[in-house]
């Protein structure tokens, strides 16, 4: 990533012409910037709607195609997320009325091309360094340097849940779900944030996977585990086949609506690569149409319900409706149903009735370490 002042920095490139990016981000990226490239207004917008907090400055070519950059600039400073993300306009007409309108838009700067590889990293700097975009990058800084120090002494241990077989009413235990716990109890799901806001996503879902899969050995061979992964390490990590080769047991991979999946033909075929051994599950089932659809599109064989849907569900002659249906979904289609967040013996016993196959919670048994 970049560096002013000891500052990090990554810049987001906006522009259609794929000659001008090009030359724009081998400026930034020589002077040790790190870049994201889009094409359009509109793909830049969808992504500063997720990853906002990932970029520090953005170079809007004004003449896009579709919406301009003055109008995206005008989107950005209309969202509380982005109001306040420095942004410069770049563009050959240099008319003193086009430089007050995107300035007027929100623009923080306006710079007319060509402009020289010394002006475009100054005022990049420039940006960095005014208002509240330093003080961000001491902050993103400070959390890098954190996490880089968490990560180097493994300041965290897998604690297993039980995934029990409601089928069999002795509740025997199949298969155990890896949970991170950290070791100052820091929010696992603020803390997997906070390292993908600066750049360290993959080293901790890596770090905390491998810690994982060494600890499963544990437990009785026919004990499958199943463990947290996005798409996006799902699809990338170079090491995964790795450490899925040194896991003595079946592994199933879960994926949740949490990210979006870009190819999901892609993304099966990975899976299927992996061998007999390793397995797919959707989790968060019932929790928004993302989910629906990685059902319908990956085939998997295990579908979590999700805990929501479980909560007092002997109330709720609607949630037992849609559980139903998903029952129903599971045996055409051949994948089992795993219902989270069973905690009392009523919620058990409407599952079960209903014909859910298996069933986590802490009724059935609480996270804790192996010894």
């Amino acid at each position: 990533m970049g560096d002013v002042d000891g500052l990090l920095g990554t810049v987001l490139v906006v522009d259609d012409d794929p000659v001008s990016r090009a030359f724009e981000t081998a400026i930034l990226r020589s002077a040790d910037y790190e870049v994201v490239e889009c094409e359009t207004a509109e793909a830049a917008l969808d992504l500063l709607l997720s990853h906002h907090d990932e970029i520090d400055v953005v170079l809007f070519d004004n003449h896009l195609p579709g919406i301009t950059g003055a109008t995206a600039v005008t989107h950005l400073r209309a969202s509380p997320a982005t109001r306040r993300l420095p942004v410069i306009l770049l563009t050959s007409d240099g008319a003193v009325e086009s430089r007050v309108a995107g300035l007027r838009a929100g623009a923080d700067d306006y710079v007319v091309k060509p402009v020289s590889a010394e002006e475009l990293v100054a005022r990049v700097g420039a940006r960095l360094r005014s208002g509240t975009a330093g003080g961000d990058l001491v902050e993103r800084r400070r959390r890098r340097k954190e996490l880089e120090e968490l990560l180097a002494v493994g300041a965290f241990v897998p604690h297993f849940q039980p995934i029990v077989d409601l089928r069999d009413h002795t509740w025997p235990v199949i298969g155990v779900e890896a949970l991170t716990r950290f070791d100052d109890g820091a929010s696992v799901e603020a803390r997997f944030r906070s390292a993908q806001s600066v750049g360290l996503g993959q080293e901790l879902e890596r770090a905390t996977l491998t810690d994982a899969l060494r600890s499963a050995a544990a437990f009785d061979g026919d004990t499958w585990v199943s463990v947290n992964v996005s798409p996006t390490f799902l699809m990338t990590d170079g090491a995964l086949p790795g450490l899925l080769e040194t896991c003595d047991r079946h592994v199933v991979l879960e994926i949740s609506e949490q990210e979006p999946v870009d190819d999901y033909v892609a993304l099966g075929r990975l899976v299927r690569s992996f061998g007999p051994r390793v397995h797919l599950s959707v989790d968060d089932a019932g929790s928004g149409f993302a989910s629906l659809r990685h059902i319908l599109l990956l085939e998997p064989e295990f579908v979590k319900l999700d805990r929501t849907w479980i909560h007092r569900v002997e109330t709720d002659p609607a949630r037992q409706a849609l559980i139903a249906g998903l029952v129903h979904f599971s045996t055409s289609t051949g994948c089992k149903l795993i219902a989270e967040g069973i905690e009392t013996e009523a919620e058990r016993s409407v599952v079960e009735s209903i014909g859910v196959d298996y069933g986590q919670g802490y009724l059935l048994g609480v996270p804790a370490t192996v010894s």
